[in-house]
């Protein structure tokens, strides 16, 4: 059950970064950073 949790936990992450960084088309973006960590 923890597995899970932390796995879709890191998933979710990785969406969410995704979805920021390639609309922002870079790596670049700060506030995305920000908002991720």
């Amino acid at each position: 059950m923890i597995t899970r949790l932390v796995v879709q936990t890191f998933v979710w992450f990785g969406v969410m970064g995704a979805l920021m960084f390639v609309s922002a088309g870079t790596l670049h973006w700060w506030g995305a950073w920000v908002y991720i960590c």
